[in-house]
């Protein structure tokens, strides 16, 4: 069916609402129900979808990218963030840097143009920097709450412990992990890439059931039974300390009037012997 013929609509979520809210305020009807897919792009886009999709699109990912930018700026030249501890928050910024600068990019033009046009090497790429980065980040997230973890309940232990080759060494750690979930595919662990009914390219990561349970097994459930486990934990300790300080606190303010009736005590007799 050629694009001409194409009479029906895609909706594109967030642009969409942006374009109708757009057209409501300046008083003209939408055309979100009327206007033709931009021919020649198999996405069946509308032009003016695909014109505001592309500018708020760009427009988040540039102010995430300046965003981390300052982050790690503020990390490596304020002397007062340069601790080890802000390290892993700048690993975790440096890994979001990369995604908005290497992945989004992309994949926001294959979802406007409806296909793959860089190629199979440059896709294999592609999904692999994605799987790398977003395991990545959210790895680092991970060793930012075990930090915590240990900061909060060894602190005098850890705080020894905690030197920058043991900073650097962790967050090394982080990325060889991410590195190990992402390289598969590179290495043969795939199927091939789909092909469109008109004989254009997709680049989706790999649906080899192994390796979709490998990958998501390492990059998402245990991150997130361990970022779980250990935020618990940190609320457990957490809590019973509060506890502990509230006690304290109101065993102290029970003994204040006895202490003041001693101290009215040995005034009144003070004066009493003169």
């Amino acid at each position: 069916m050629e694009n001409s013929n194409i009479d029906h609509y895609y909706d594109f979520g967030v642009a969409t609402f942006v374009y109708d809210a757009a057209s409501a305020m300046s008083g003209t009807a939408s055309s979100s129900t009327s206007d033709k897919p931009w021919p020649g792009y198999p996405s069946g886009y509308s032009m003016t979808h695909i014109v505001i999709s592309a500018v708020v699109v760009t427009a988040i990912m540039l102010v995430i990218v300046l965003g981390n930018v300052l982050v790690v700026a503020a990390i490596a030249l304020e002397r007062s963030l340069a601790g080890t501890q802000n390290w892993f928050i700048a690993s975790l910024a440096v890994s979001d840097i990369l995604v908005g600068l290497f992945i989004m990019p992309l994949s926001l033009t294959t979802e406007l143009l409806g296909y793959w046009p860089f190629g199979s090497l440059l896709c294999d790429l592609w999904l692999s920097t994605d799987v790398l980065l977003c395991t990545a980040s959210i790895l680092n997230l991970v060793l930012i709450s075990v930090d915590r973890y240990f900061s909060i309940t060894k602190a005098l232990s850890y705080a020894q412990f905690r030197t920058r080759r043991h900073a650097m060494a962790m967050i090394a750690v982080v990325w060889v992990l991410s590195a190990v979930i992402c390289f598969p595919p590179l290495a043969g662990w795939k199927r091939p890439q789909p092909v469109r009914d008109d004989g254009l390219d997709k680049c989706v990561l790999s649906q080899e059931p192994g390796y979709v349970v490998y990958s998501t097994v390492g990059s998402f459930y245990i991150p997130l039974v361990v970022m779980f486990a250990v935020y618990l934990k940190i609320f457990h300790v957490t809590r019973v300390r509060a506890r502990r300080h509230l006690a304290k606190t109101v065993k102290s303010r029970k003994k204040q009037p006895a202490v003041v009736i001693q101290l009215v005590t040995l005034l009144v007799a003070s004066v009493i012997q003169q």
